[in-house]
């Protein structure tokens, strides 16, 4: 519980409002009052990125033509 010094000197500060800031402070005051939100879940908005394919889905399978195309065709041990 706020201490009744705050809850006074919330007041005081409410009635020297202007009218234009009334919406506002009506607005924050609604957003402390409100049940918070739970955090969104990091993964949420994952769930679609399994179903892109493109090509052979293990990508160990394509690396070699992958780095071909990318550098050239030249010839190594590597290759």
């Amino acid at each position: 519980m706020a201490a009744t010094d705050e809850r006074e000197e919330l007041r005081r500060l409410v009635d020297d409002l202007t009218d234009d800031q009334v919406h506002d402070a009506l607005t924050a005051v609604k957003q402390v009052r409100a049940e918070p939100t739970p955090a969104p879940d990091a993964d949420a908005g994952l769930g679609w990125i399994g179903i892109v394919k493109d090509g052979p889905e293990d990508l160990a399978d394509r690396a070699k033509s992958i780095l071909r195309r990318e550098l050239g065709e030249r010839r190594g041990p590597a290759a």
